[in-house]
């Protein structure tokens, strides 16, 4: 699949179309873990929130709410809460992806810079390192929202998937070559395999995690050769079953 970063456009409609059509053994996705095998992967959420705050001049900000500033804090809180469920350390992070701040009065929207901005509307997103539900959030979002005094207008989740974590899958695949303990700190559309069409789901690669995404990004060719060997061995085996 080549769709990671577009909200697994590739794999949902693969999933769609071969849900309960096929049945496979074992599925792998070959992203960069330096020929380690995962078997757990952390979870992740987009989400799209709308909300309104008390707008006045700018001159006397300090008696009134930016929108703007608001949502940085908003996020910064829910990082917080979310990172006090984690069970393996702060692995779970928030990320402010895109916004948009404006004043609305009487209907029509306006944009003036001695105003203080009464609306924003951001995307963020969500690396889960653990079992934290829409529900969770939607409650976190309600009581934050009486505490400070908001408006929550639209919210709209854009995807969500829980950590996949298959312990169980160490043992097994550890003959293989060197097996992680916990989950990446990635993301894979292989969750998606999983939830849909079922199988073992491993992640194994060649090359570095830490080159991924880089303007020099590159993998040797020992590190495929490696991969290579790991996998077939896998595939060799899981075949003969």
């Amino acid at each position: 699949y080549a769709d990671e970063e577009y909200s697994f456009l590739g794999m949902k409609s693969f999933s769609k179309i071969y849900n309960k059509k096929i049945s496979p053994k074992l599925c792998i996705v070959t992203e960069p873990t330096d020929t380690k095998i995962y078997t757990g992967f952390r979870g992740v959420a987009s989400i799209s929130l709308e909300i309104q705050w008390v707008s006045a001049h700018s001159a006397r900000k300090h008696l009134w709410i930016n929108a703007i500033s608001s949502y940085v804090d908003f996020v910064d809180e829910l990082e917080k809460h979310i990172q006090s469920k984690d069970t393996y350390g702060y692995t779970s992070l928030t990320n402010l992806a895109w916004i948009e701040g404006w004043i609305e009065k009487e209907s029509k929207i306006i944009w003036q810079d001695n105003i203080v901005p009464n609306k924003a509307k951001w995307t963020f997103s969500i690396r889960l390192g653990n079992y934290f539900t829409q529900e969770d959030l939607n409650d976190f979002i309600q009581n934050y929202a009486q505490e400070k005094w908001i408006k929550i207008d639209n919210i709209q989740t854009k995807i969500w998937y829980n950590p996949l974590l298959q312990e169980w899958l160490l043992e097994k695949y550890s003959k293989y070559g060197e097996t992680e303990e916990w989950y990446t700190f990635g993301y894979s559309d292989i969750q998606l395999a999983k939830e849909f069409i079922g199988g073992d789901c491993l992640l194994v690669g060649p090359g570095p995690f830490s080159k991924a995404h880089q303007n020099d990004e590159y993998v040797e060719i020992d590190s495929i050769q490696k991969a290579k060997a790991v996998i077939e061995k896998i595939l060799l085996d899981v075949e003969n079953l």
